[in-house]
């Protein structure tokens, strides 16, 4: 089964196709399987294929510091910063999907 994550900004069109972001965290319980995943930004004009190898389910408070840094940022709470951009009500208590990927 193919998937899709769609991923917004410059920044995070340059960070997955460098390689040095691997890893998306989304608000709430998402149906992600490992396995292939489209990744891209119509806006942007960009999409590249990558293979799902890790679905976690938790909540922020208790993510692991590498996922955080493999999502390209340095602190938990840059990382609040930005998913409030897109989630307004998202806080450390959140409940997310951790999705991790490698080169297909």
């Amino acid at each position: 089964m193919l998937q899709g994550i769609l991923m917004a900004g410059e920044k995070n069109r340059d960070m997955v196709l460098n390689g040095s972001k691997t890893v998306t965290i989304r608000e709430g319980e998402r149906a992600c399987v490992c396995g292939p995943v489209l990744i891209g930004c119509p806006e942007l004009g960009w999409c590249v294929l990558k293979n799902i190898i890790s679905v976690k389910h938790t909540t922020m408070d208790n993510i692991f510091i590498d996922d955080v840094w493999k999502g390209g940022h340095r602190t938990e709470d840059g990382y609040i910063e930005e998913l409030k951009q897109y989630y307004p009500d998202f806080n450390e208590y959140s409940v997310i999907t951790v999705i991790e990927w490698e080169d297909k």
